[in-house]
């Protein structure tokens, strides 16, 4: 595999994609592979930061929709005890 220039059809599935991955890290020189390494934290955090935005406004939408709820219920008269059951906040 060392010597291989580009990778050959018969290996084209998916499946092989970690094994030409890991073949072309191999050959990357220390300074090459300390790049990549760098990238890929950069890339890992990234993902993780978009993960995190996406779940703190999900968190928010559900309480902006409790709010909300709460609201109408109170226009509606009902006791504090119902509305934060309702609500989930009791």
């Amino acid at each position: 595999m060392s010597r291989l220039t580009e990778r050959p059809a018969v290996f084209d599935e998916k499946e092989f994609d970690r094994l030409f991955e890991m073949a072309e890290l191999c050959n990357f020189t220390a300074e090459q592979f300390i790049n990549y390494q760098a990238s890929q934290k950069m890339i890992y955090n990234y993902e993780n930061t978009i993960d995190f935005a996406r779940q703190q406004g999900r968190e928010e939408g559900r309480q902006d929709k409790a709010v909300e709820v709460a609201e109408k219920l109170i226009s509606l008269g009902l006791p504090p005890g119902q509305i934060a059951a309702a609500t989930g906040t009791g």
